[in-house]
């Protein structure tokens, strides 16, 4: 018997195959199924395989996509990170002259209460010395005004 089924194997797998799918086909029939056995299988042990692979593609294709995305945020973020610097010396400078304009109207207000002549001027620098007083100022004798220190 065991030469023959070494002998004729392949008659006899190729009778097998034959035998189960008739096996098979009898078994459909009986559970009166629309959808062909043969696709359940194929369905059931395709399915695993095809989530592992479409879980692989989603990951990579995600992952690439996330990459060329931070490429052109990091170029951004720089460009933001420039312009906010900008920003904030734009803002210093214009708190800077809003305080100017504000000691200005002030100075005009105070010239218009003040019986005496007055002269504005803005302080430039001082002494060097510990107990130095003296104080230069951005005006001078061309103003016609001289300034008195106590």
């Amino acid at each position: 018997m065991e030469a023959l089924l070494t002998r004729y194997r392949n008659l006899t797998v190729l009778l097998l195959v034959i035998l189960a799918q008739l096996l098979l086909l009898a078994y459909q029939v009986k559970t009166s199924q629309d959808v062909p056995l043969i696709r359940v299988w194929a369905v059931t042990v395709v399915t695993p395989v095809a989530r592992v692979l479409e879980f692989v593609r989603e990951h990579t294709i995600g992952v690439v996509e996330n990459y060329f995305v931070l490429i052109n945020v990091r170029g951004e973020n720089e460009r933001l990170k420039s312009d906010n610097g900008k920003l904030k010396i734009e803002n210093q400078f214009l708190r800077a002259e809003l305080q100017t304009a504000d000691r200005a109207r002030a100075l005009a207000q105070f010239q218009q209460r003040t019986p005496s002549r007055t002269l504005p001027a803005r302080i430039i620098g001082t002494g060097t010395g510990a107990n130095s007083r003296s104080v230069f100022i951005d005006s001078g004798a061309s103003q016609e005004f001289v300034a008195e220190w106590p």
